[in-house]
């Protein structure tokens, strides 16, 4: 209990707390301002020195002390789990009319008066710069889908901040996804990507290096000098959630955007929901918001007109989503040749390391790889009876591969090994369940093991992320002599990339075999 008590003491000296005539101020986060505000209720202490607090605490009886403990754990418990009911005043602040914790309307008060302290007493944008240079940055906050489609998307959007004249922050990376903000299973960059080798790329096109967080706070530490609220076709990217705290705000902006004739509105709500995100990011405070702007992405064909009409040569500049090029999606008009491809992309080292040990330890050469897609065919509606048809191909395919490397490096067909990885594992698309539920996934994953049975899988590497996982199996597959692919997608394009470059200097090179193709406006039953 004692040392309890010096902990909640400790936690207040370092957030900075000041207790004065029963009003907090802090530089540091919400959170610890909530947890001390609720002890000092529970004890009736209104008192500016935390020596004093922590005399009267040490002198209660010990049962006292305890349940104080417990019911500051109470709290503190239903601060996590029902966080839109804690108001940001206190009982001076709500006009000595008590206190308003459990009113709806209350709770509206509060939240007004709390936009009001949040950026009470803020520099300008001109002020507090922290000595960064003069480079224009670009932060994107979050990025839509898995990461086929996420490193094609992320390469238009190199393209887009070239052409914008801007430097990108690097994002992280987990579970297959690229975010903008760290969190508890967030990985850096580099966890995927050869960020030396990326950023050596970038140069060597006229590209700008991409920025580390610490880069962006120096830059950046003065706060986003506009944050743009990304409008798109498909509304399932544009992160509006109906349960979201300023939802009917943030839907006015969008209705406001796409109804004006430049598809661009003010949107003074995206200064509230920006304003404790950063802290995540390493800010020691949650910086000041110069302008909000929401933006029809369609109405945008050339990222300089977006540039000047939207960001205007500011600074600091912050999105919410970035979906990439395509239908219901942006429509920049970008120099296709200048756009670096996925592939270009090297993986980090140790990823690389581990499936190169895998091939060394298990497969050997030859040996032909294979990719089962089934969720790109699912979504359109393919039935379980044809892809299991098409998982019978498959295997026809791959007897004929193996008998081919056979004559080809003079060993018995019977030897040539076969790699398998499909979507259909537990690790695997993360959107697999709205298209194929859990019994049919299993049904067809034992089916394909049935049709393949002397195929070498690779288990968990113990990396902790699927992405990574996914990222090994990738090259262990683009890496074989020949492979078969069975239904399309952009992380399976990307192992066709891969392996057309690594089979680029062979001495007998062999095409590679599609089953099964997927097209948006045609699915095929045949074999290119």
């Amino acid at each position: 209990d004692q040392v309890t008590v010096f902990m909640v003491l400790g936690m207040r000296a370092r957030a900075g707390l000041d207790v004065r005539c029963g009003r907090v101020y802090t530089t540091d986060t919400s959170m610890l301002i909530v947890f001390y505000r609720l002890l000092q209720r529970i004890i009736r202490l209104s008192v500016g020195k935390s020596a004093v607090s922590m005399r009267i605490l040490m002198r209660m009886p010990g049962s006292l002390k305890r349940l104080l403990q417990l019911s500051a754990t109470v709290l503190l418990v239903l601060f996590f789990t029902h966080p839109q009911v804690w108001p940001f005043s206190n009982d001076h602040e709500a006009g000595g009319k008590g206190d308003t914790l459990w009113s709806a309307n209350g709770h509206k008060r509060n939240r007004a008066r709390g936009r009001r302290a949040l950026l009470r007493d803020r520099p300008s944008l001109t002020q507090n710069r922290s000595g960064g240079d003069s480079r224009k940055i670009l932060w994107v906050d979050h990025f839509s889908e898995q990461m086929g489609r996420a490193a094609v998307n992320y390469a238009d959007l190199m393209m887009v901040a070239k052409m914008m004249n801007r430097s990108l922050v690097e994002p992280y990376v987990h579970r297959s996804r690229m975010t903008g903000r760290p969190n508890f299973d967030t990985k850096p960059f580099s966890f995927y990507y050869d960020t030396d080798h990326v950023n050596q790329l970038l140069e060597s096109r006229g590209f700008s290096k991409l920025l580390t967080a610490k880069e962006l706070r120096s830059n950046c530490a003065h706060g986003w000098d506009v944050v743009a609220l990304t409008l798109y076709a498909d509304a399932g990217f544009n992160m509006l959630k109906k349960d979201g705290e300023y939802y009917d705000d943030l839907k006015d902006c969008e209705r406001r955007a796409l109804s004006s004739e430049d598809g661009i509105a003010d949107c003074p709500a995206l200064k509230y929901v920006s304003r404790f995100m950063p802290i995540k990011m390493g800010f020691d405070r949650a910086p000041y918001v110069g302008r909000g702007v929401a933006i029809d992405m369609a109405r945008f064909h050339d990222p300089q007109v977006l540039e000047k009409s939207v960001f205007k040569n500011d600074q600091c500049a912050q999105i919410f989503v970035w979906a990439g090029q395509g239908e219901k999606r942006a429509h920049f008009q970008l120099p296709e040749k200048a756009i670096i491809a996925p592939h270009e992309l090297r993986h980090s080292e140790k990823l690389l390391s581990i499936a190169r040990k895998f091939i060394q330890k298990n497969l050997g050469h030859p040996y032909v790889g294979v990719h089962v897609r089934a969720e790109k065919n699912r979504k359109f509606g393919v039935s379980i009876n044809d892809l299991k048809e098409c998982i019978s191909t498959v295997a026809i395919e791959i007897n004929k591969k193996r008998h081919t490397l056979g004559e080809v490096f003079g060993v018995d067909w019977q030897s040539v090994k076969v790699f398998f990885a499909t979507d259909m594992y537990s690790h695997g698309s993360d959107t697999m369940k709205k298209h194929l539920d859990e019994e049919s996934k299993l049904d067809l994953l034992l089916f394909a093991r049935k049709e393949l049975p002397d195929a070498v899988e690779i288990s968990d590497q113990g990396l902790g992320d699927n992405g990574a996982q996914a990222i090994v199996e990738m090259h262990v597959t683009a890496e074989a002599d020949t492979i078969v692919v069975m239904g399309g997608g952009n992380f399976q394009e990307w192992i066709v990339s891969l392996h057309e470059q690594t089979q680029s200097n062979a001495a007998h090179p062999l095409s590679t075999t599609r089953v099964c193709a997927h097209k948006r406006n045609e699915w095929k039953r045949t074999i290119d």
